[in-house]
């Protein structure tokens, strides 16, 4: 059962507190690649084929070579780590949000004080994410193609992809 949110359409309207629950379950329950096998997932794929556009649909399975998500302690110990080391409060920017386990996780005490911004490639979960941290700026872009001066955030934290490939960035690139 999905929530009413994707039968209302995702756009400007904000979910209740029981649709963030299922929409904070979107990445984490089932791995993506599991969902797009041509094996026992064959129900649920034709489900999310109902359920999301074509590009949609494509965009998903463009990002199942990516889409994992960070251990809930591992977000935790991040956090810790960052207050050890002085953050407290300021511009904070996570580069492969997914669906916002950095700020759904994010201490009391830093909320009222950080501004966010974040990225995701992935459509739907972009929507998600913009679902469950309305206060956020979430943007549905890649990395890649984010601008901001160097030295703009005060913090920047992510999981990001780890895959066999490299993402040109020019000012960079004569580091290899």
């Amino acid at each position: 059962q999905f929530p009413a949110a994707f039968e209302r359409g995702y756009g400007d309207d904000q979910v209740d507190w029981q649709e963030k629950e299922h929409l904070k379950k979107y990445l984490t329950e089932e791995e993506w690649d599991a969902r797009f096998a041509p094996s026992k997932w064959e129900k649920e794929k034709e489900l999310l084929k109902g359920l999301l556009t074509d590009d949609e649909y494509k965009a998903a399975r463009k990002s199942t070579l990516n889409a994992h998500y960070t251990h809930p302690d591992v977000v935790k110990a991040h956090w810790k780590m960052a207050e050890r080391l002085g953050f407290k409060g300021g511009k904070f920017l996570e580069t492969s949000v997914g669906a916002g386990y950095y700020m759904g996780m994010m201490p009391g005490e830093l909320a009222g004080r950080t501004r966010v911004n974040a990225v995701e490639l992935d459509p739907v979960t972009a929507a998600i994410c913009k679902q469950l941290y309305p206060k956020a700026n979430v943007e549905n872009v890649g990395f890649e193609k984010f601008q901001n001066p160097d030295g703009f955030y005060d913090l920047v934290a992510s999981n990001v992809p780890f895959g066999d490939y490299k993402i040109f960035e020019k000012r960079y690139a004569k580091y290899g």
